[in-house]
This record gives C-alpha cells, structure tokens and sequence, in this order.
C-alpha cells in the first residue's frame, strides 16, 4: 500500500495522533477527531503502516446503514465490547463520519453522544485502550454542547478536512489574450493634453521640437539660429526641466525660431 502524501496541516494532525497512541497505548484515553470521510481513511491506513510494526494495529469499527434508526442499540454494542477490545493491543478507531449534511445522521450522532456521555463512567473504568472517536468535519460544537462530561475528559481532538488536489497533468485554463494599448502619435498626445488642460498656458514639448526640426531641413530663416540668449533671472536660465509627460510652461520652454 502506497503512504498517501500529507500537507503540513495534515501532517501536524498525523504525527499528534501517532505519538499519543504510542506513549497512550495502556489505559483509557479518549480522542475526538472531527475528519472528512477521505481524510479520515487516508489517515487511518497511515497511523496502521506505522502501528503494525510496533503490534498496535488499530482496532478498526464503523457504524453500519442501521446506526440512522438505532444509535442507541450502537452505543450499548460498544459498552458490551469493551472486554474484548481491552484484550488487544491496539487503539479503538470508531467511526461515523459518513452523510455528514444529511439531517437523520446527524440527529443519530447527536443522540449517541448523548448516551455515550451518561455512561462516561463505564468508559473510564472498563475500557483500557485509547478510544477515537471519528465526527464529521463541523461536528466539533455539537459534540462539545451534547457530550460535556466526555468532552472535558477528552486527552486530544484534532480537525482534518479533505484538500483540493490538483493533478500534475491538469490543463491550465487559458487566459484571454489582450492587445497592447496602441500607441499614439505626438500630435494625437497633444489633443489629448489639450483637451485635459484649456487653461492655454503649456506647449507639448515633442511637437515643438518636431515642428522645429522641420523649420531646420526646410532651411527657413532662424531655423538655425538655436536658443536665443536669455536674460538674468529668467527661468530657463536656471537649466529647467521639462514637466510631466513631456510638457512644460512656456517660460521654460526654448524658443523656436520663426
């Protein structure tokens, strides 16, 4: 048999159980274990491939279709037992995880807790192995409120839930492909900046440099004159920089010759 493979949640719960059916393996000690029914299997084969080898195999029991109509008859079956599975070495795994959302079994577990918890007392006394008691994932407030006396006396419970498992091989969904925004012109840059700012006071530097250059190879008069000489305290002649997106004030910009 394969050892199933745990994540570290699952792990944790594993190895809490395995050390205390080990070092507990003599005397009564009652542990509640609220599990998925997968979860709960994978779990039990795991702690029996460890157990086996020590001759502490799990004593292994589950309630049968008729635990719905009779929980009560169930509850006396595993008080008779308690001679029988004291004379074997190993830790009673009982479960009733099965039909977790269905209304009948909840109520049958609901009123096995109930007669289990008025006998705690023939629990404790007669039965000399652990006890693991194994509930549906979200059974965890109904056994605490149903069953306070065994609840207080429980040494460990622990919650197991199954996990998605997603397959090696499993396809990726593709994701729709998206086009880069499409990239604008200068010109159409500058309509855009010209309709977000109707105050009228900044030039787009690209066009400007553009309509320059064109001035240049046109060879038109002052295409090639260059900056013009700036007077103190201008603030151009402070070396400033263009503003965001390319644009700056006109006191900043260089002046195009006409």
């Amino acid at each position: 048999m394969t050892a199933p493979v745990f994540d570290a949640a699952t792990e944790r719960v594993a190895i809490n159980l395995l050390r205390h059916l080990e070092w507990q393996h003599d005397g009564f000690s009652l542990v509640f274990l609220f599990a998925d029914v997968g979860a709960a299997l994978e779990l039990a084969n795991w702690l029996d491939q460890r157990l086996v080898l020590q001759g502490r195999r799990l004593q292994r029991g589950e309630v049968k279709d008729s635990f719905v109509q009779e929980p009560e008859h169930e509850v006396d079956h595993l008080v008779a037992s308690f001679a029988e599975l004291s004379a074997e070495p190993g830790g009673v795994w009982y479960a009733m995880p099965r039909h977790p959302r269905d209304e009948a079994w909840n109520n049958a577990r609901t009123l096995f807790l109930a007669r289990l918890n008025e006998r705690r007392f023939l629990l404790e006394r007669d039965l000399q192995r652990p006890l693991v008691l194994v509930l549906p994932a979200h059974f965890r407030p109904t056994a605490s409120r149903i069953a306070p006396d065994i609840w207080h006396r429980r040494d460990l419970s622990e919650g197991l839930r199954v996990r998605p498992r997603i397959p090696a091989d499993a396809d990726i969904a593709e994701r729709p492909e998206t086009s880069p925004p499409a990239r604008l012109s200068a010109y159409d840059q500058w309509q855009r900046l010209r309709a977000a700012n109707t105050s009228g006071d900044r030039l787009f530097l690209p066009l400007a440099r553009r309509r320059g250059n064109g001035r240049a190879r046109a060879g038109r008069p002052g295409a090639s004159r260059g900056p013009l000489p700036r007077k103190p305290g201008h603030p151009s002649a402070t070396g400033g920089t263009p503003g965001e997106n390319g644009v700056i004030a006109p006191s900043q910009a260089w002046r195009i010759g006409t």
